[in-house]
């Protein structure tokens, strides 16, 4: 079974590094976030394993939690979420790699300063239980 429930537009979904990372802060309203205790750093400023999260309705998996500039990032997993185009054209795929929604759906930006910046006004994206 897959999660149905919207996380959050394409234009809250930014690059860092490898990854893939909401940044809506609305986010923490509709999942439930887990801390985790198997940390691994994958490159020499992003850790994975900080904790998961699931939905609140289904309380399916969607993903990791990963710590990148002293902030906690949700890492959404491509195979546990439904991908819809916001022009309504394309609706509910459940995609295997992020790099098939690149192709056919968004191209997501690179997490900036201006981000950091915003990320820091409005507080924590993760709050852990």
């Amino acid at each position: 079974m897959k999660c149905k429930t919207y996380l959050c537009p394409s234009s809250q979904i930014r690059k860092i590094g490898s990854q893939y990372a909401c940044i809506s802060d609305n986010l923490k309203n509709k999942v439930i976030f887990e801390k985790g205790d198997k940390t691994k750093r994958i490159s020499m400023d992003i850790t994975i394993g900080h904790g998961r999260f699931k939905c609140k309705k289904c309380e399916k998996n969607l993903g990791n939690v990963c710590l990148y500039k002293e902030i906690h990032f949700p890492l959404p997993n491509i195979k546990s979420i439904k991908i819809d185009s916001e022009d309504g054209l394309k609706r509910g795929e459940f995609l295997k790699k992020w790099k098939t929604v690149e192709e056919l759906y968004f191209t997501p930006s690179s997490l900036n300063e201006k981000d950091l910046e915003k990320i820091a006004e409005t507080g924590k994206l993760v709050d852990f239980k």
